[in-house]
């Protein structure tokens, strides 16, 4: 059967949508110049490769398809890269819009699906630092008939994946209503996206089916991260929920996640996250203020 799940992603999209950086001004150029600024594309590609398109290759329901919304502007050596990416996934299709609000580009590529017009279909979204858990599709087809149309799935537990001050951290964390996957059900000819949606505010006025069983999503926290700030206000919350969770109890951590995610273990997730772009440029800057400073170094480390 044709698919009936789609999963939607705005990748550096020059256009306006929920980011809080194609907000942040009116002008085009300065609005390509923060978002197509190398740093922040190393960044994101690295987390994307790293994170994001594992998580869809591991899906145990591969009957899916998952649209990628970029620009025509996107620097062409970019466009290779994601194109090269994009090629271990065969249910991605990169969609190139120049419309000025995401969810038009959107809604247009939908109406273009035939399946959409004689059949209910299911609609995610997931941001391009994410994680989906490998049963996240398989979850939303068995539930599906569950919702009424219009209605919404969530899976509010998941994992915190951060960078503090003193070292990366992996966390339990439980988050009604969270962006990660959030999911939308259409009656047959009905066009709406999730994107279009307030995903914290929406379930008061549409029926919504929470699920909080398993983990289900990696939410990472990065230097790049346009929700960086937030991030670090949650992090005691999802310190006090990983406790409430597991407690001292690592080895079943350890199994919850590798029974979600791929099979790995947590220490897999923190390695990627020592190992970002700007986590290395990070410890090269405090090597050469070191070496360039020994006895301010020394002092601090006295006091």
């Amino acid at each position: 059967m044709e698919p009936d799940i789609f999963g939607y992603m705005r990748f550096s999209y020059l256009g306006r949508s929920d980011a809080k950086l194609t907000r942040s001004t009116e002008d085009l150029e300065q609005r390509k110049e923060i978002l197509y600024a190398p740093e922040r594309l190393k960044e994101r590609f690295y987390f994307f490769e790293k994170i994001c398109l594992p998580s869809l290759r591991w899906q145990t329901d591969k009957n899916f398809r998952f649209a990628i919304f970029t620009s025509p502007e996107l620097p062409r050596k970019y466009k290779k890269r994601l194109a090269s990416a994009a090629r271990s996934v065969p249910q991605i299709e990169i969609v190139y819009d120049r419309n000025p609000i995401l969810n038009r580009a959107i809604d247009s590529w939908i109406r273009k699906q035939p399946i959409v017009q004689t059949h209910r279909t299911l609609h995610f979204r997931l941001d391009d630092d994410d994680a989906l858990a490998s049963d996240f599709i398989e979850t939303l087809r068995s539930n599906m008939p569950n919702v009424p149309d219009h209605g919404l799935i969530s899976r509010p537990t998941g994992l915190l994946l951060i960078q503090t001050a003193d070292d990366a951290e992996l966390l339990a964390k439980f988050e009604p209503n969270i962006a990660i996957g959030f999911a939308l059900v259409n009656p047959p000819g009905h066009i709406h996206n999730p994107y279009d949606l307030k995903h914290g505010g929406h379930y008061r006025i549409a029926p919504s089916l929470v699920l909080p069983g398993p983990l289900a999503y990696i939410h990472t926290a990065h230097a790049q991260s346009d929700t960086i700030a937030a991030q670090k206000r949650k992090l005691n919350h999802a310190r006090a929920e990983h406790a409430a969770y597991f407690g001292d109890r690592p080895r079943r951590f350890m199994m919850a996640v590798q029974r979600q995610f791929g099979g790995h273990k947590p220490s897999h997730f923190l390695s990627i996250m020592h190992r970002a772009p700007s986590q290395r440029a990070a410890r090269r800057s405090q090597k050469a203020i070191a070496a360039q400073y020994p006895e301010a170094l020394a002092l601090t480390a006295g006091e």
